[in-house]
């Protein structure tokens, strides 16, 4: 009655994506302060779209499992 309903596998991809994605999210925060201190809109802008490839591969990962 109380089976798991994950694939085999779920978690390790979850974690996997999630520190890959956690890490990057750093870095960019740590050149983002180091960096450009007054800002930079440019970093920002390609920060984002980094992060949100990596967020985009970790869900076609996921849908694909």
């Amino acid at each position: 009655m109380f089976q798991t309903s994950t694939k085999a596998g779920y978690t390790r991809r979850f974690l996997t994506s999630l520190i890959a994605y956690f890490t990057l999210y750093g870095v960019a925060l740590g050149v983002g302060v180091s960096l450009f201190r007054d800002g930079n809109i440019w970093f920002y802008v390609s920060a984002a779209v980094v992060l949100a490839g990596v967020g985009l591969a970790a869900a076609f990962r996921e849908l694909r499992a």
